[in-house]
């Protein structure tokens, strides 16, 4: 096992039955390919990402690296600058490109959001 994971960070989107839209943070080691955190609201402020990784952080360890998507709360300048604070390299995949987060894809798209689809269809 690798001294310091590499983390997967991603968001999702999803409709639910009211027309709410949510979004879903999830992390992911991409070594163990473990789900480390989940988070679901309406929106994500950049802060509550950082948040969120020093919570894994203190858990985990510092990982080597953090590929994201390239949503605001992952490309604001506070994003950025913990990023550099914490000596952490950011590897924002290409936009329209999710194939190349797939870990964190196959989780949200495949099994989490499969299951807000289907339980909004038996009401």
């Amino acid at each position: 096992m690798p001294a310091r994971a590499s983390v997967c960070v991603c968001r999702a989107l999803a409709v639910i039955a009211a027309g709410r839209t949510i979004r879903v943070l999830s992390v992911v080691d991409t070594y163990t390919r473990e789900c480390l955190a989940l988070e679901v609201d309406t929106g994500f402020a950049s802060r509550r990402v950082t948040r969120v990784l020093e919570e894994l952080i203190a858990r985990r360890g510092t990982p080597e690296a953090i590929r994201c998507d390239n949503g605001p709360e992952l490309t604001s300048r506070h994003f950025l600058a913990w990023a550099v604070e914490w000596k952490i390299d950011l590897c924002h995949i290409q936009p329209g490109k999710p194939i190349q987060n797939a870990h964190v894809e196959s989780i949200e798209h495949g099994r989490l959001l499969g299951g807000i689809k289907l339980a909004n269809t038996s009401n």
